[in-house]
């Protein structure tokens, strides 16, 4: 919940990690401007989404090049993870943004 909602910074945060956001502008004319935010920070939410990937695949790596073990698998990212609760980790891929009214855009994902 963003009461704030400004520039929209808090929303795209909550896209990246696929998270639901709810953002209150009182200025009306401020949703375009949010709106095409979000549409351009598509790719660079991408881009930050595929660096969290690289680096989680960089630091096993660096984990099994020392002997240390990794006891649990991430199936839906077909990685070794360490702790338990990172088996679920799950790190989403934008599709697209859609203006479902004068209030309301959804985000889509792929699968």
């Amino acid at each position: 919940m963003d009461p704030f909602g400004g520039t929209g910074t808090t929303t795209i945060a909550s896209i990246a990690l696929k998270r639901n956001s709810c953002l209150v502008e009182i200025e009306r004319q401020f949703k375009t401007d949010i709106v095409n935010r979000i549409q351009n920070s598509l790719d660079e939410i991408k881009e930050f989404n595929d660096m969290r990937l690289i680096k989680a695949k960089e630091s096993i790596r660096k984990r099994e090049e020392n002997n240390k073990i990794t006891k649990y698998l991430n199936e839906s990212l077909n990685i070794p993870v360490v702790t338990r609760q990172e088996q679920n980790l799950m790190i989403p891929k934008l599709s697209n943004v859609v203006n479902i009214n004068d209030t309301e855009i959804s985000i889509m994902y792929q699968r």
